[in-house]
This record gives C-alpha cells, structure tokens and sequence, in this order.
C-alpha cells in the first residue's frame, strides 16, 4: 500500500514558480513570438511598444469636433474546445476580432487599438503564436491596432490543455454620427448580410448534437454537399462585417446595425429597434446554410430553439433609410459581400409591445 506523502515531502518537491506548473521561460518565448505580430498592425497614433505596464494610443482629435469613444469586449465561447481537438487556433484568433470589433462597430465606430487576453493551463508558445497570429490578421483587415495583451498560466485551475481568450477594443464615432436606436424610424429597410457559418456561437449545441462524429473522426466529411473534413467546416472562421460597415457609400445610409450573435436574430435585431416601432422580418428571405440544417435534423431541434440559438445565415442586420436601400444594396454587391432584404420596420401594434421584432406573419 503506498503512503501519502506527508506535507514536507510536497513541500521539498516544489522549490521553484517551474515545479508549481508556471514557466517564466516559456512566457518570454511566447512574447518573443507575439511582439513582432502585434507589431505589425501599428499605425501613426501607436506610440508604445511591447513590454511596457500600458499599451498608449494617440487619438487624433483634430479629425472630430465631438468624438465618441466606444468599447467592446467578447470571446470565442466552446468554439475553443474544436480548435484544442484539431491543435489549430488559428482561425479562432479571427473570429475573436469580429466578435469584438464588428460589435463595436454597430454605433458607427471606427477601431482604433485592440488588446487580447488568454488564459491557459500550461502554457504552449506555438498555440499562443497560432492565436495572435489570426488576431493580428483580423485586426490588420479592420485597419485595428494589436497594442497589447496578457497571458496567464493558471496550473492547478485549468487543465494543462485548458484554454481561454478574450478580447477588448476601443473606437470612436462623431457623436452627431451614431447609429442607433435614436435614429430608426418606420420604413426603414432591414439588410441582412450573410453568415455562411455560426461565427462563435451555439458551439456548446453543436459539440453536442455532432459529440459522436467529434470522437470519432475529425477529418470526415463534413456532411452531404460541403466536401471539406468535418473540422475545417466547424473551425470556418466568422465572417468580417467592420471592414463593410466603414465603406463611406454603405455607412451613409445605415440608422442602426445589430450583430447577430448569441440569442438569435430577433432578439439581437430587437436592440436597435427603438419603442413604438417593430422590425417585421420575413423568415423565408435569406438562404439558411447547410450546417444549421444538420445542426437541427441530427439533434431533433425545433425551429424555435434554432432560432433562439444561431444566426441562422444572417450576421448582421442594417437598418437603412428607405432612400437609401437600392444604393446600399448595390454597393454591397460591388463589394462582393452577400446580402439580403429580410423586411422592414412599421409602427408597432398593440400586441407588438415590448417586441421591438418578429416575423412578418403576412410572408
């Protein structure tokens, strides 16, 4: 029978931060691989470097004559566990930028600096480079500064392949050039744009409802009529919508946009639709991609539950002038970005109270 080590004995065998399961050497190798990715996405208005206590970022307020400042923070949810299975983080990285930045840019903001922070159980330098290395990208496409960021070796809390990350931005908007709720009025034109996947939610369903397929072969194929394995389907990185939303001929005409992401479509699309309106959404207007269809047919989900889960095919939703719905429409398609018109706002009903949207029951 083997004795129990008494209280001295684990005592003599931790003598150093190392033997207590945190590396200093490895989070030096980390920042090494980080520094230099981060530091590509500076512009001008960054005027620190890696290694201070702060991150400094010169807003120049000579280009605004009331500016905003605008702040967001998000993660990536269980989408996290299909990048440890697959050992790829890559692309979760992405989707950590839009999940934070096309948030922001629902006031109308632009991104200015953003910074991550990533929590692990034993920390890796390769997953770590993998993961900012898909931030910076993101960040860099959204004209976004990396300024900065913190990784936490949690031994003892997390399992030793446990991860976690999250990310922070600040932007600025005119204050006389928010969107907003304040702004939608009745006649409005819904446009949605397209989600060919579900970014980085409902993932906890959809790890359930495909647990089988999970543990038994990632490389698989996806499912009839997507010839990709089926982790390169699930792992598809969330679409960028921050970079369309600062074209100057597709802002001109939005009142208010919502980011599409957990709750569904008509609760987040709700958010911007201001009292005594309702956004009536016709539900047969827009392609419901492939992945959601198998979600819902290999787990016995009602429509409801779908609806209250994922996007659905749609990841952001403009509320635009009437005016201006053949142009924005136009220039999106110039812009190669997929889009669709699901409806209208109209003056809200009796029993449209406390709604703010629903399905067009006349479609």
């Amino acid at each position: 029978m083997s004795s129990v080590p008494s209280n001295e004995e684990v005592r003599r065998s931790v003598s150093s931060y190392s033997d207590a399961g945190v590396s200093i050497e490895q989070g030096d190798e980390a920042v090494s691989r980080y520094a230099p990715i981060a530091k590509a996405t500076y512009d001008e208005n960054v005027i620190s470097g890696i290694g201070g206590f702060a991150s400094l970022y010169r807003l120049d307020q000579g280009k605004y004559k009331a500016p905003v400042l605008v702040s967001a923070t998000d993660g990536v949810g269980t989408k996290l566990e299909l990048a440890r299975l697959a050992g790829r983080y890559d692309s979760v990285g992405y989707d950590l930028v839009a999940m934070v930045l096309d948030d922001l840019s629902c006031t109308g903001a632009t991104p200015l600096f953003m910074l991550d922070y990533l929590s692990v159980g034993k920390l890796d330098p390769d997953v770590v480079e993998q993961l900012v290395a898909g931030i910076a990208r993101a960040a860099s496409e959204c004209g976004c500064a990396l300024i900065g960021g913190e990784t936490a070796e949690h031994p003892g809390i997390m399992s030793k392949d446990g991860i976690d990350v999250a990310g922070f931005a600040v932007g600025v908007v005119e204050r006389s050039e928010m969107w907003g709720s304040h702004r939608v009025v009745s006649g409005d034109a819904l446009i949605a744009l397209a989600s060919p996947n579900a970014r980085s939610n409902g993932f906890s369903l959809i790890r359930s409802v495909l647990a089988t397929e999970l543990t038994s072969d990632l490389l698989q194929v996806a499912w009839e009529g997507d010839s990709r394995s089926l982790i390169d389907a699930l792992l598809e990185p969330s679409v960028l919508y921050t970079p369309t939303l600062a074209d100057p001929e597709v802002r001109s005409g939005i009142h208010a946009a919502a980011h599409v992401t957990g709750g569904g479509l008509l609760a987040n699309l709700a958010r911007v639709i201001p009292a005594g309106q309702v956004a009536l959404v016709d539900r047969h207007s827009w392609p419901i991609p492939q992945v959601f269809h198998v979600v819902k047919e290999r787990g016995a989900i009602a429509w409801s539950e779908m609806d209250r889960v994922f996007n659905l095919g749609v990841g952001m939703v403009l509320v635009v002038a009437e005016s201006a719905r053949d142009e924005t429409v136009s220039r999106l398609a110039e812009l190669g970005v997929a889009s669709f018109q699901i409806g209208s706002v109209a003056e809200a009903r009796f029993e449209d109270e406390g709604v703010g949207a629903r399905w067009n029951q006349e479609n």
